[in-house]
């Protein structure tokens, strides 16, 4: 039986997805520690100890005081990683940001298949720079679950060529540069170019993307995703294993132990540990969500007759991956596996779709 087209039908289906969102929102509600963190943009100055302090940045792009007052608040919540206040919000954000660099590709890659509606996920990347990505990422998921058309499309090579240089060079080396430069006035520099990285990241496609020739070759295009979602993985696994098995461990640097907005110290919200815990959820939402997207679409496949190889088998063994080498890695093999399959089985379903 094949997997239903009708999109309220798919819609309806992939509410849990949807739910997810919802309790993200209502979970990571940033409203509790808005007041502490103006207070401390507007304090001027950051202490860390004896005669160690730094000044905040309140101004760098001149564009209106409103728009650098804004992004300079934002910044305050990176704050307890950005300079080592907790050293395990520290690992879990350079964890987290290097395994993110997987769905900002996988988002490149579904946005060029017909009928869905999310055509510039640099944009809802955008949003989630001011909602948190774990907010978007379920929404992302719904609709693309609930819009995706034909499975078996695949992008232009050449935009698929541009991705990996260009999320390096636009999204992972500023956040980088915000944890390690050695410079701690410059790290909220940094910061602040790093929280407009979906538009940097957009110029850095179109750039990269023209020194390309194009393509419609299915199985060159494959071979690219294979390589870079590849190496995305790699690259988060290796942080996730040297901080969650030789490290802290999981429990104490990626599992969430409280809402963020319940833990409060001597009558006041705790903003270092509502961060720190804001973070962990941030993880949870965001990954959770695409593993819940990955066993819909593994479903689809089944139901199509193309996964051969049993949904509870390859579900359960992209689960079992999530503690072993991350949910970044385990997303981005999953996600690879699914479209082996489309470009090697996938003409059965243009079959029955024609």
């Amino acid at each position: 039986m094949p997997p239903p087209q009708n999109k309220l039908i798919r819609g309806l289906l992939a509410l849990p997805i949807l739910c997810l969102a919802i309790a993200a929102s209502r979970v990571m509600d940033v409203k509790p520690v808005l007041t502490e963190a103006k207070s401390m943009r507007d304090a001027g100055k950051l202490f860390f100890g004896e005669n160690v302090d730094v000044d905040i940045i309140r101004e760098f792009y001149r564009l209106s005081p409103g728009f650098d007052g804004f992004v300079a608040e934002v910044n305050m919540f990176f704050v307890p990683g950005m300079y080592g206040l907790s050293q395990e919000c520290r690992k879990q954000m350079v964890t987290f940001i290097t395994e993110g660099m997987v769905l900002l590709m996988i988002w490149g890659f579904e946005s060029g298949r017909s009928g869905v509606v999310v055509r510039f996920p640099n944009l809802f990347a955008l949003l989630g720079q001011l909602l948190g990505i774990g907010v978007l990422s379920p929404l992302w998921c719904f609709l693309q679950y609930t819009f995706s058309g034909k499975q078996q499309e695949v992008t232009k090579t050449r935009w698929t060529l541009a991705s990996f240089p260009a999320v390096i060079l636009a999204f992972l080396l500023p956040f980088y540069g915000v944890l390690f430069v050695p410079d701690l006035e410059m790290r909220q520099k940094l910061l602040f170019v790093w929280q407009l990285y979906p538009i940097y990241l957009s110029v850095a496609l179109f750039i990269f993307s023209r020194l390309f020739k194009d393509s419609n070759d299915k199985q060159r295009d494959f071979t690219v995703k294979k390589i870079y979602i590849g190496m995305a993985s790699l690259m988060g696994a290796a942080l996730w294993v040297s901080n969650a098995w030789f490290g802290s461990g999981i429990k104490e640097t990626f599992i969430p132990t409280d809402i963020p907005s319940t833990g409060v110290v001597e009558g006041r919200l705790d903003f270092l540990g509502f961060i720190v815990q804001f973070m962990r959820w941030d993880g949870v939402f965001s990954f959770g969500s695409h593993l819940l997207w990955m066993a819909y679409q593994f479903w689809d496949l089944k139901a199509e007759g193309l996964l051969e190889e049993g949904w509870f088998k390859v579900v359960g063994l992209m689960l079992l991956g999530v503690p072993v080498v991350g949910p970044g890695a385990s997303v981005g093999m999953a996600w690879l596996f699914r479209e082996n399959i489309l470009v090697t089985r996938g003409q059965k379903v243009h079959e029955k779709r024609a």
